[in-house]
């Protein structure tokens, strides 16, 4: 059986927006669970309330332990300490040339460190992949 929609590498779209609230003047985790494998491409990140010296940290954890390392181990920092742009609140798209897989039961983590005096609206949006079948 083929597939109707699919692209000619092998993978089917399966992009993801999610929506969290950082806290004023401090570090949020904001985090998003991956239930079935995916490829991960890249991420769009939109702000509201951000402020200048803002910083964004992206990250892969194992919050259940699902490979045995222990609770919250992290799998790997993808965007370290990203600026974030005080001017815009899209902060533009971040695309990788080739996806990344990211296993079943683990979690895309943003860090987002507020140094304003308001709780900071955070919605990225995942361009995110599943292998065709």
């Amino acid at each position: 059986m083929s597939i109707p929609f699919s692209e000619a590498y092998g993978f089917r779209q399966r992009s993801k927006g999610f929506h969290g609230t950082a806290l004023a003047g401090q570090t949020t985790h904001l985090d998003f669970a991956i239930t079935e494998e995916r490829w991960i491409q890249g991420i769009q990140v939109i702000l509201d309330n951000h402020a200048a010296a803002d910083t964004v940290t992206l990250s892969i954890i194992d919050k259940d332990n699902i490979l045995g390392y222990g609770e919250n181990f992290v799998c790997d920092v993808f965007g370290e300490d990203w600026n974030v742009n005080p001017d815009f609140g899209c902060q533009g798209i971040i695309l990788n040339a080739y996806p990344a897989v990211i296993k079943a039961g683990l979690y895309i983590r943003i860090s987002y460190t507020s140094t304003g005096i308001l709780p900071v609206s955070v919605r990225p949006n995942f361009f995110l992949h599943k292998k065709a079948e």
